[in-house]
């Protein structure tokens, strides 16, 4: 078999192709759509210069960023978007202020198309990942990683499958908690924990977002981070609580699987790697991506923090392997050596040692203080698929001949574990230390001691369903019933011949003693089997009622959901309703001012008529003036040109002279005044042209308003219907309220009743 490491992910990891999805109608985006009415209506109050109330609409990415409350657009959910409640006055301020009413209901829906769509930037982008809660999960820096009480053990989780094979698939992934006895199996869609010294199962995670193909504790035990997703669709990681399974966060949108991850000591961030060939790092408070490494050359197949915190490294496919500085990015060292994919990487528990294994067969360990390589040796011929620090600083490693083997620090062999059926994907030791955990591509998980080596069990990376095992139990018990009552029958024979033997003679004979003691052990034995699965039942039957809690719990919840989201629809309808009244209530009252104000206009087109001609009258008196003083220029120039002839042929009179200058002077001043009387008619003509405004103005109000008389019926009749529909709207959405309350008050009887029968109320 030519199976390389990756095949896991490459196998495991494609799903069903997604058909094609038909569209109702063309994606609204923010770039076409949103942002040029955004422009028009809002960025007056909200742009880059002025945010009113902090909130800046003007680019895409300050639409989604929000403000100082929070995100304004909740994607896929308008009902949930404030932006959208206060555009549609469901919730104050009012939006927008520059307008009495609302936006119309085109733009309006628009709004609603473009949140319900997934808020899209622009055609063909991804819609935006509905905005995260901020959580905070740091731990105090003076003891990282280290739990404040007790460890955190799982508590009534839920151990029903997500998914039940036929047969086991691959052990995905392997990770053991550093503080509590429990290691976590990457499973089908789900990660298992089992307790590592009884070997229980103690609950199950649900991964939906795909094959869960990295797992990790955090170093105080109290949250795993499971990292995973669906070849070449999507990746994500997401942090469980450990105690109550409950998800803390979800973490990344990643266009294919993660393939490795791993939680920061103060659990501050996550790293995170896969095909994209990018080292990205997200905080875990609000999911948000802090940094981008591009440095590998080939998918990233290996990450770890280390113990410290101090430091973070990654391994790639094509053997590169580089130390990070975990808090700056900055690259710390480039590790050369490995000639073949780096599978797994570990930090010794002082971080002064990297441990590295490799598809070319070996494993090396690595100085960082120096960045020298300090050890290598070829541990599993064909590959090395796993390798992992104890607590005491030894080593446990696995790989493609079967085999599972453990070392001192120094590379020293100690100990090779009896071989497993297929290629050994992931091993680790426990916690303490005492135990070595082994899981192979068949599926089969196995736990040694990891000092002798001997088998102490296995675990169930496909365990059966609840009513499976019950359905196993009362078969065994079946069987068992008559084993233990043929035993007793026997015992009971067997004890009075004894006794009727020793009626006769001095002692039983030696074959009653033994059919005695034969029938007293096969009792016991079958009297304690029968306690044993008696015990088991109870579990599972616990278990199946904490399955049914859980569901009525989730039923609950959904009810109470789907009652909070009618409520806010029923507000909308009722705000639809009293918009529409209002509308009809104000055409009416419009409808019966309308003769007044037709009268007014009326009114308003005489007093224009008058004005027209009063202003034609001033306009004709001003022309008549300029005509009057142009005949005068005109006889003027005349004088003043016969005048100016006399003077000069007779040079000596002066008196001639004189008159000639008077004549020009007269004239010059006869030319200034047609001038300003020109100036008077140009003013009096656009006196006239704004009176013949007023007047087709007035005329065209007095038009629309008779239009608006004549056209008022047929609108009244549409509001009234429009009225009608909202009232019934709401009629509609209320009986849908009262039958949400009446779903939520049945989900929590049930509740209730479930509760009632379970052995801890509180649970």
């Amino acid at each position: 078999m030519n199976r390389s490491f990756h095949d896991v992910a490459l196998v495991f990891a494609l799903g069903t192709p997604i058909a094609p999805i038909a569209w109702a109608e063309e994606p609204v985006t923010y770039q076409e759509h949103i942002q040029p009415l955004f422009r028009n209506e809002c960025v007056f109050c909200h742009d880059a210069d002025k945010m009113t109330a902090g909130l800046d609409l003007s680019t895409y990415q300050a639409v989604m960023a929000g403000n100082g409350g929070g995100p304004v657009i909740s994607p896929g959910s308008p009902d949930e978007s404030r932006l959208y409640r206060v555009v549609m006055h469901l919730e104050e301020p009012f939006m927008p202020k520059s307008r009495k009413e609302r936006l119309p209901d085109k733009d309006l829906d628009l709004i609603r198309r473009w949140i319900q769509g997934g808020a899209l930037e622009r055609a063909g982008a991804k819609p935006a990942a509905p905005s995260r809660p901020k959580v905070d999960l740091a731990l105090a820096p003076t003891t990282p990683g280290k739990p404040s009480g007790a460890a955190a053990m799982p508590k009534d989780l839920l151990i029903e499958p997500v998914v039940h094979s036929r047969r086991a698939r691959a052990l995905l992934s392997l990770a053991v908690d550093p503080q509590a006895p429990i290691v976590a199996l990457g499973g089908e869609h789900q990660v298992l924990l089992y307790h590592t010294e009884s070997l229980d199962l103690l609950g199950i995670l649900a991964f939906p977002e795909g094959e869960p193909y990295a797992l990790e504790f955090s170093r105080s035990g109290s949250l795993l981070a499971v990292g995973g997703g669906r070849s070449a669709k999507s990746g994500h990681v997401v942090l469980f609580d450990v105690a109550s399974g409950a998800r803390v966060a979800e973490i990344g949108d990643e266009h294919d699987a993660v393939l490795a991850a791993s939680l920061s000591p103060d659990q501050c961030q996550v790293a995170v790697g896969g095909p994209s060939r990018t080292l990205e790092v997200f905080s875990t408070a609000d999911g948000e991506r802090v940094r981008a490494i591009k440095k590998h050359t080939d998918w990233i197949t290996a990450v770890a923090y280390s113990p410290d915190g101090v430091l973070l490294a990654s391994g790639d496919r094509a053997g590169g392997l580089v130390v990070w500085e975990a808090k700056s990015g900055l690259e710390f060292y480039v590790l050369t050596g490995h000639k073949g994919a780096v599978t797994s990487l570990s930090f010794r528990e002082d971080s002064n040692v990297l441990a590295s294994s490799s598809e070319d067969g070996t494993v090396k360990l690595w100085d960082l203080q120096s960045g020298k390589e300090a050890k290598s040796w070829p541990a599993h011929p064909g590959g090395v698929l796993s390798v992992s620090f104890g607590r005491d600083g030894k080593l446990v490693t696995c790989g493609r001949d079967r085999l599972v083997r453990t070392w001192k620090g120094d590379g020293t062999k100690l100990l090779d574990f009896e071989p497993l059926g297929d290629i050994v994907l992931h091993a680790a030791f426990d916690g303490a230390a005492g135990r070595v955990i082994a899981g192979d591509w068949s599926g089969a998980v196995r736990v040694f001691g990891a000092v002798d080596g001997k088998r102490a069990g296995e675990l169930d990376v496909n365990p059966p369903t609840i009513a499976e095992r019950m359905d196993r139990v009362r078969n065994e018990l079946a069987l068992l019933e008559p084993t233990r009552e043929k035993a007793a029958a026997d015992l009971a024979r067997a004890e009075e011949e004894s006794k009727t033997s020793g009626a006769t003679a001095d002692s039983a004979p030696p074959t009653t003693e033994k059919a005695a003691s034969d029938a007293k052990l096969q009792l016991d034995q079958a009297t304690s089997r029968i306690e044993a699965l008696r015990l088991e039942m109870m579990k599972l039957e616990a278990a199946r009622r904490n399955v049914e809690v859980q569901a009525a719990r989730d039923e609950l919840s959904a009810c109470e959901a789907e009652a909070q989201k009618l409520a806010r629809v029923v507000d909308a309808a009722k705000e639809a309703a009293r918009k529409a009244a209002a509308d009809l209530a104000a055409l009416e009252a419009a409808v019966a001012s309308a003769p007044a104000r037709i009268e007014q206009k009326q009114a308003l087109v005489a007093k224009a008529t008058e004005d027209l001609a009063a202003a034609r009258r001033v306009e004709e008196a001003a022309n008549a003036a300029v005509s009057e003083k142009e005949a005068l220029v005109v006889q003027g120039t005349d004088l003043a040109q016969k005048l100016a002839e006399i003077a000069a042929k007779a040079p000596d009179e002066k008196s001639l002279a004189e008159a000639a200058a008077r004549a020009k002077s007269t004239l010059d001043a006869l030319a200034t005044g047609v001038t300003a009387a020109k100036q008077l008619v140009v003013q009096r003509e656009a006196e006239v042209r704004s009176a013949g405004e007023r007047v087709a103005a007035a005329q065209a109000e007095e038009a629309n308003e008779r239009n608006d008389l004549e056209a008022a019926p047929a609108k009244i009749e549409v509001l009234e219907r429009a009225v009608a529909t909202a009232e019934a709207e709401v009629s509609a959405r209320e009986a849908a309220c009262v039958a949400a309350s009446n779903a939520i008050a049945a989900a929590r009887a049930r509740l209730d009743a479930k509760l009632g029968s379970y052995a801890d109320p509180k649970r």
